[in-house]
Parts: C-alpha cells; structure tokens; sequence
C-alpha cells in the first residue's frame, strides 16, 4: 500500500475530496455554483431579485421602516439633511465618530503601531481575495485564485510555500440577508498536516440585495461564545447578522462532510471580506468560534478575520468579546 501512496483506511486525495465537497455544493437549488453555469447573464440575476423581492415583499418594507422610520419622520432630521452640502456631510459624519467611536483611532495611521513585513504581504493578498469577490462571473474567480496563487504559469511545479486554493463553491448573485462569496480549500497542504485549511470570502454592496441588507440596520439581540467559555450578550447590526448567520449555516454540511473524508481533526478557516462582507465574515466566524457546527465531534475550529472597512456592527459587549 505505501508504494501506491496510501493506506486503505486513509483520506482520499485531494481531487477526490474537491469532487465530494463540489457535489454537496450544488445540492442547495438554486445555486450557482461554478459545476454549474461558469456565468450568470445580468437578465437572469435581475430577474432573480425581482421574483425575490416580490415574495419577501412585506418583510423588507417592515424591516426597512423600523430601521428609517423614526429618522425619516423627524422634521428636524429631514431639515439638517436637506440643508448641509455632501462635502460637508462626509467632513461632519466623520468628526461625529472621532467622539463617538471608541476605535476610531485604528483608523488613523498616526497611531498605527508598526508591523512586520510578513503581516504587510498577509493583508495585500488578503486585499486581493476581498477585490476578487467583486468578479461578475465564477470562471473569473476562479481564474484569479490561479493567478494568486501561482499555478496560473505553466511552469509552476504546485511544490511552494504560498497556498494554492481549489474553488469549492462561488455564488457571485446576493440577495438580501444572503451575500455573495466564494469557498475554496487549500490543496497543496502537506498530508502529514492534520488541519483543514478553508478559506471563505465575502463581497460588500454591489447589488440592490445588498444595499437592503445594508438599511436592515436597526439592532438587533445577538450573543457569542468568547474565548474564555463565557456567553456574552449584546446586540448587532440585524441584516448584518442574518448574513452572517447565512454564511455560517450555508456551509455546515460541506465542511463536516470534508472534515470526516480527510480525517483532520481541526478545522481552519480564515473570513475575509470588504465593508458589508467584512461585518457579515466577522459574524459568520464569531459563529464557528461558539463551537455551533454540527456533527464534528472533538474537532477543533479556528475561524478569523481580515476585514476592510468593516462598518460598526456590535454592541461594546461583544466587539470587547472578540479581541
């Protein structure tokens, strides 16, 4: 058995288990995933929307009025809207969150500490993957995942140390509540590594799906499990949770599947994501790091974030839960 490269009872390959994990993808109807169409036309993504717009009608319109109904209904808001130039909007928006935003500071490059130049080329390829999630068609995601990863050049013999990601699934279509992401697994791991690598990325605004997502802002109750075993209660961002939750939910029966056929016993999955999809991927990994995933028995799970300009979504309780 070691001179065909395997034992009976171990692990399939790596191209057995992207079959596997393909196929449970595109079991969800309606998904397009890269097995399926390599392209969506925009005709059929419009009308998409619109059949789901109509069915979900009442909820949206509901959602939408607690989230600006009060504001709206305010003379004195409408007043201060309609009198101050956008220039000077944007100037006073940001003051208002120097006061009131804790944070506030990270954003200032002054007060950035320094960092080491592995960190730097982290967060450029991470800044890639984010602009990646932005491609209008799967074939164009998957071509830039080649590229990134350096098996786009024919001569490239697999055999570095950069990670080389396979597609598993990608919807580039968001619907509210619902972003648009891709999931890919890392396939040149060593076999003697008992990790599964996953890597999850989620676009921001593009769509009309998204920009309800982003007006579902009234908060909503929301708890988490923090590092330390306690369950910390706040409250979050309400589309933005029902998007994490999505992305967190989406997925379970594929990972556990990919966790029992490679018999790894830890799971680590990097979110990575701009704006919108920064706040949904740090939903979704607060998610995975509760220990909420199904059917894994003693495995361990390890979900972080590399987020760009992720918008302010938690409570003071739980943001100080996630440090």
């Amino acid at each position: 058995q070691a001179a065909t490269g395997g034992r009976k009872d171990g692990p399939p390959d790596i191209e057995e288990l992207v079959e596997k994990a393909r196929g449970i993808a595109n079991q969800t109807a309606g998904s397009p995933t890269f097995a399926q169409k390599n392209s969506l036309s925009q005709e059929s993504s419009f009308l998409s929307q619109v059949v789901y717009f109509q069915e979900n009608a009442a909820e949206i319109q509901r959602k939408i009025e607690v989230a600006l109904g009060p504001h709206l209904a305010d003379e004195n808001f409408k007043d201060f809207v309609s009198a101050m130039p956008v220039a000077a909007m944007h100037y006073y928006l940001e003051h208002e969150d120097s006061i009131k935003t804790p944070s506030w500071k990270r954003r200032m490059h002054r007060f950035t500490p320094a960092i080491g130049l592995d960190l730097v080329a982290e967060l450029n390829e991470a800044l890639v993957l984010s602009e990646l999630s932005y491609a209008d068609t799967v074939e164009q995601v998957k071509d830039g995942l080649e590229v990134l990863s350096g098996t786009a050049n024919e001569e490239s013999d697999g055999k570095g140390d950069k990670p080389e990601w396979e597609l598993l699934f990608c919807d580039t279509e968001s619907r509210p509540n619902k972003p648009s992401h891709f999931l890919a697994m890392q396939k040149n791991a060593s076999r003697y590594d008992d990790t599964l690598h996953v890597l999850m990325v989620v676009r921001g605004t593009k769509s009309i799906g998204d920009l309800i997502t982003d007006v579902m802002m009234q908060p909503a109750d929301y708890e988490c499990v923090a590092s330390d075993g306690r369950t910390v209660a706040g409250q979050a961002h309400d589309g933005i949770i029902e998007s994490g939750r999505y992305l967190f939910l989406r997925h379970q029966k594929l990972l556990s599947t990919l966790l029992s056929l490679s018999k790894k016993r830890k799971l680590d999955i990097t979110l990575i994501g701009h704006s919108l999809g920064a706040g949904a991927a740090t939903i979704a990994a607060m998610e995975y790091n509760s220990g909420q995933l199904q059917d894994l028995g003693d495995v361990k799970v390890d979900a972080r974030v590399i987020g760009f300009g992720c918008p302010a979504l938690l409570s003071r309780e739980l943001s100080r839960a996630t440090e």
